[in-house]
């Protein structure tokens, strides 16, 4: 099997070359040694050469004087659920930490004043526990490990997923002077905080 992916891979990749050549006295060496690269990973891409998709690459600081950049490599189908071999599904443990302050209690009592917003943060929260890694419709990386959940209608989710277990930060609406207001806290609280 492993043989046949590298025959595919060949000739994929003659054939992206072979028009890439036709056209290489027009464009220039150097911009057909950039499509020649490129030729390279879409061939191995498409014969399944590389199997595992980069989720997040993002700066790690140390004691070091250059930061290090480090990928976060995970395996992931259709809907972001991580498949458990022997289970199918990962379950986890939801844990509340927004009643630790007094700040991010209030902000999530305005957020969820509005019944549609409570909806949409108790959806995303359902789906966290089953083990949707995107259970709404996109979802940001503010560092730490920490995460903003969106949902259509409105309401937004700040977690941060230690192990099996997701921790709830924060709930806002997409409203900015309750959505900033929540980021900045959790920021400061969780992103910045000096250990």
């Amino acid at each position: 099997m492993k043989i046949l992916r590298y025959i595919i891979f060949l000739s994929i990749l003659s054939g992206i070359f072979l028009v890439i050549y036709r056209q290489s006295d027009k464009k220039g060496f150097r911009r057909w040694w950039m499509s020649f690269k490129m030729a390279v990973i879409i061939a191995a891409s498409l014969a399944g050469l590389i199997p595992n998709p980069v989720e997040a690459t993002y700066p790690y600081s140390t004691n070091a004087t250059q930061p290090v950049v480090m990928e976060r490599v995970v395996e992931t189908s259709r809907g972001g659920f991580k498949s458990d071999p022997s289970q199918g599904q990962f379950k986890k443990e939801i844990v509340s930490r927004i009643n630790e302050d007094p700040g991010l209690v209030r902000l999530a009592e305005e957020a969820c004043n509005n019944q549609r917003v409570q909806d949409n943060i108790n959806h995303l929260q359902d789906e966290l526990a089953k083990g949707n890694d995107n259970p709404g419709t996109h979802k940001k990386y503010f560092g730490n490990n920490i995460w903003e959940h969106r949902a259509r209608g409105g309401g937004r989710l700040y977690t941060r997923e230690i192990g099996d277990k997701v921790e709830i930060l924060g709930k806002s609406d997409k409203k900015p002077q309750n959505q900033r207001k929540l980021i900045e806290r959790v920021k400061k609280l969780y992103v910045n905080k000096k250990n």
